[in-house]
């Protein structure tokens, strides 16, 4: 449940992590790839997405990060299973095409730096 108190730390934690993990070095990142293997596609979906928030994000501060997860997890437009079938196939988390989805999701985050 992406309400819940616990989803809503992990998702904060994974995605501080991966943003920070993003603007220092690669080695964190190839950690923070290991870390997410296994989880859902929706995990996944929530933590690449609340970390591209979080590096968009200016002031940085414990706060802001709450009201980003908060309002990322509350968002029932957001939710993984409420996006289109296109966006749901590209952003699949499996060991099939993982490789492809986290080249995806480094883009993704690769593109707050031209920001």
């Amino acid at each position: 449940n992406r309400q819940d108190y616990f989803y809503m730390l992990s998702i904060s934690f994974l995605s501080r992590n991966m943003a920070s993990s993003f603007q220092r070095c690669e080695c964190g990142l190839e950690a923070m790839k290991k870390r997410l293997s296994g989880v859902t596609s929706a995990i996944f979906y929530d933590v690449v997405l609340t970390s591209k928030q979080l590096l968009c994000d200016k002031s940085g501060t414990k706060e802001s990060m709450v009201g980003r997860v908060i309002e990322r997890c509350l968002d029932y437009s957001a939710n993984f299973q409420m996006q289109d079938k296109e966006t749901q196939k590209l952003w699949q988390w499996t060991p099939s095409n993982e490789s492809a989805t986290w080249k995806m999701a480094l883009d993704l985050l690769d593109c707050v730096k031209d920001d």
